[in-house]
């Protein structure tokens, strides 16, 4: 694909190779029912406190760190010395891509991540980041489909980042970006352009809502 438009099929295809690198929803539907709302429940803590919880934070009939680890058995969370390290779209350290609502600051996975936030929970977002090949900054109004921002900003995704010997989090994610210049954007995806894709953001908000939406979906 050329230029920054993803038709319909490019973002199904993504869609589709998203899923197969990280199955969230296919990871979640395998959970019982409790857990499942253990996993929900991290998510909206997330959201709300800025930080990953502890057992003292979220109720669970299971001993917690057994409950943590059928979560990142089902790739929903990744742990790092029994604490929650990632909890998809949310990350507990700095990944440079920061997301303020009503609720306060959390960090974010990756651009793409960030960009699902506003669509998963119902409600205005700003996200503040920095283009990967300038440094400048990056500032996106967000409040579900509609995004606003001073200048262009492009979403991209490096898929020969993925590595199945590691989390997502630590591989693919590290490579789902926001560049702030078209010319910058047509440059990198050039220089290998069967692996690197390109969207604006719309593009990009559309493919990772419907990544994400089915994880705070009722049954």
């Amino acid at each position: 694909m050329t230029g920054i438009h993803a038709d319909m099929v490019d973002i199904a295809m993504a869609l589709k190779q998203l899923r197969s690198i990280l199955p969230l929803a296919a990871g979640q539907n395998q959970l019982c029912a409790a857990r499942r709302f253990t996993h929900l429940n991290i998510l909206h803590f997330f959201l709300k406190q800025g930080r990953a919880p502890t057992h003292d934070d979220i109720p669970s009939e299971l001993e917690w760190i057994a409950a943590l680890q059928q979560l990142e058995a089902a790739g929903l969370i990744v742990l790092d010395s029994g604490s929650i390290s990632i909890a998809y779209p949310f990350s507990a350290g700095d990944r440079g891509y920061h997301v303020t609502s009503v609720h306060g600051q959390v960090e974010a996975v990756c651009a793409f991540d960030a960009l699902a936030i506003s669509s998963m929970f119902k409600l205005p977002t700003r996200i503040d980041a920095t283009c990967r090949l300038s440094e400048k900054a990056i500032t996106i109004q967000q409040d579900g489909k509609k995004l606003e921002t001073d200048s262009t900003v492009i979403a991209a995704i490096d898929w020969s980042a993925a590595d199945n010997s590691q989390s997502c989090s630590a591989s693919l994610c590290t490579e789902m970006l926001f560049i702030g210049n078209q010319v910058l954007a047509d440059k990198w995806q050039a220089e290998h352009p069967a692996q690197r894709q390109l969207f604006t953001l719309q593009e990009a908000h559309s493919f990772i809502s419907e990544f994400f939406l089915p994880l705070v979906t009722p049954r």
